[in-house]
């Protein structure tokens, strides 16, 4: 159990994988099965409670049962299918930012060959919950790891080895750093700094892209937090009226933000920000749409999820 409490918070305190209370982890020992409970943070995997032990035959039976996304713990992620269902013993779904900029700005069939002739099994985009598990659990390829690329989502990686596991992880970033620039996205993470300004009661970011028009982004989702903790369109400051909270408006030289933001928003607009700046103006052609988004945004575990981040 160390050891995996230890694999976890490495997984939490890497930023390019882990941001805010997103992605989980989980390990089976004997007859328990122990998962990351919902809206906690994968960094805190050693210092505080956020594992949740839960008798595996009975959540199995469950799950089984039921085949739907009503949670068997109200604590638990909606994403707990996946960890129930797959027969390894340690599951890891963690959210790559490189997975999520290389699933939006390269066409299906194309990045789809190249995943799986590195071994990486695609999935396309479903809602996190129990329709996804399934979809994973029928392209199970019953390997010693296996390996799952969520399409707009992150990854997942399985197996019953802890150190094979984070070593597969470390290689899959080195697959995403043949299609995307690391050290252009590592610098866009360092310098997307946000600042609260109590003299306007405004956030701001300083404008990675300035030649950038972030409308282009609207109504499309790139991630699921996205969709949950941040659900504002982009709009130029000169164009905005001044009183609506629900945008995120920009020129220049920066980027602003009127509404109060807790901790998990603030890491997921930091991401997104990041994201949009990459992509800049390629093309995109894969997003979580605006339906979609809100679907999720509107769902019993995402609105305790967002109840237990203020």
């Amino acid at each position: 159990m160390k050891s995996f409490l230890n694999y976890s918070k490495k997984i939490g305190t890497n930023f390019f994988l882990s941001q805010g209370p997103g992605g989980n982890t989980s390990t089976k020992i004997k007859n328990k099965i122990y998962i990351k409970k919902s809206g906690m943070y994968l960094e805190n995997s050693i210092n505080k409670d956020i594992f949740e032990k839960v008798d595996l035959a009975e959540i199995r039976k469950f799950y089984n049962k039921n085949k739907t996304n009503i949670k068997y713990l109200d604590s638990l992620s909606i994403e707990s299918p996946i960890h129930v269902l797959l027969d390894e013993k340690h599951v890891f779904h963690y959210h790559s930012i490189s997975s999520i900029i290389v699933s939006a700005i390269m066409e299906k069939n194309t990045l789809n060959k190249k995943l799986m002739k590195d071994g990486i099994i695609p999935i396309n985009y479903l809602r996190p919950g129990y329709e996804l598990a399934s979809e994973i659990i029928k392209n199970t390829q019953n390997k010693k790891i296996n390996s799952f690329f969520l399409y707009n989502h992150g990854m997942v990686v399985s197996g019953n080895n802890l150190e094979n596991i984070y070593r597969r992880i470390n290689n899959l970033e080195l697959v995403f750093k043949k299609i995307i620039n690391y050290k252009q996205l590592n610098n866009l993470i360092n310098k997307t700094e946000i600042v609260f300004d109590p003299i306007s009661n405004e956030n701001y970011i300083k404008n990675p892209n300035p030649k950038l028009n972030f409308e282009r982004f609207n109504g499309k989702y790139f991630f699921p937090d996205h969709a949950v903790f941040l659900p504002f369109n982009f709009i130029k400051k000169n164009k905005w009226n001044g009183k609506d909270k629900n945008y995120i408006t920009f020129d220049d030289k920066y980027l602003y933000i009127k509404s109060d933001l807790d901790k998990a928003s603030e890491i997921y607009l930091k991401v997104l920000i990041t994201i949009c700046s990459y992509i800049g103006s390629n093309k995109i052609y894969n997003f979580i749409s605006k339906i979609d988004g809100e679907n999720l945004r509107n769902s019993e575990d995402e609105v305790l999820r967002i109840e237990i981040n203020k």
